[in-house]
């Protein structure tokens, strides 16, 4: 595990030399090194799902949340010219900008599409669904967006209004609940990653134990012993984000399409495909916290059982 002693000016050869013997002690040792990478890995797996799915949720409402709307459903006499009459209403209102007529033949045909049931809603009588007025309002406030739905609540031509923002904040609460709990699995893993690192590494200079003896005695620094040690930390910890993201990208491509159809039944105007990637930065992140974990635990370890042997 230990490298031979070189003179200063080699050091950047020495730092090589050092980094390809760390490489070949965890060669040396595949199934343990596998089976310790694998655990690891399995154990960071679920707090990047948590925060992958997160990540993916929050870019899919923000559309939503920068444009709140409501949807105010015509009563049941509606028709054409009525739509287009409350239409123009709405639009002449200054904290309304754009309003989308829905007619009940359109819904109706969306609805049929999406439930899947177009052939047994093929067969009512009449239609069920009222038209309808989707409402961007230029108002970001909830508080002035529900007194807005009170307001065009009391038009005589509408029957209902709904405030879709209302699932919104539900949905990200939910999002956010999600995001603070891969954080805390998270950083519970990374103490549980540091903690078997430390372990392993104590495995290691002790069966060096021969080794570091015979460096001591030729003058090696503890520095200079310690240093393949650190690489063999921070190798686990680059591993094993690596391993990781190819189990969540696994994953998701496994089971993306089964969370795209749970939030398209969930609200149908969520887009049908969420991008359930995590992004550079967050790659970035996991990945340098992961190898200066494994670092900063080898460098803990192996420093604490050198200083103990003797030459």
């Amino acid at each position: 595990m230990t490298s031979t002693f070189s003179a200063p000016s080699n050091r950047l050869q020495q730092h090589v030399v050092d980094l390809r013997q760390a490489w070949q002690g965890m060669l040396t040792r595949p199934i343990a090194t596998l089976s310790t990478l694998l655990a690891i890995a399995t154990t960071l797996l679920v707090p990047i799902l948590l925060l992958t799915i997160s990540s993916g949720l929050t870019q899919a409402l923000d559309p939503y949340s920068n444009s709140p709307r409501l949807t105010a459903y015509l009563i049941d006499t509606s028709d054409e010219a009525m739509m287009g009459v409350v239409s123009k209403r709405l639009l002449a209102r200054e904290d309304i900008g754009v309003v989308e007529v829905v007619p009940k033949e359109s819904a109706f045909a969306e609805f049929a599409n999406i439930s899947g049931f177009g052939d047994l809603l093929g067969e009512l009588e009449s239609n069920p669904l009222p038209d309808a007025l989707i409402i961007s309002a230029l108002q970001l406030d909830f508080t002035q967006l529900e007194r807005l739905a009170v307001e065009l609540g009391a038009f005589p031509e509408i029957d209902l209004v709904q405030l879709d923002a209302q699932w919104i904040r539900r949905l990200q609460g939910f999002t956010q609940l999600i995001k603070k709990f891969g954080l805390l699995i998270g950083l519970a893993a990374l103490l549980g990653f540091f903690l078997v690192i430390v372990n392993t590494t104590k495995l290691i200079v002790q069966q060096s134990e021969d080794e570091i003896r015979v460096l001591k005695l030729i003058g090696a620094p503890d520095t200079f012993i310690l240093r393949p040690f650190l690489y063999s930390g921070l190798a686990y910890g680059f591993f094993v984000a690596v391993l990781a993201f190819i189990l969540q990208f696994a994953i998701i491509a496994a089971f993306g399409s089964l969370i795209d159809e749970f939030l398209l039944k969930y609200n149908a105007s969520l887009p049908a495909q969420v991008d359930f990637s995590l992004g550079f930065t967050w790659l970035l992140f996991l990945l340098l916290a992961s190898s200066f974990t494994g670092l900063l635990a080898a460098g803990v370890s192996a420093y604490q059982e050198i200083l103990k042997l003797e030459p």
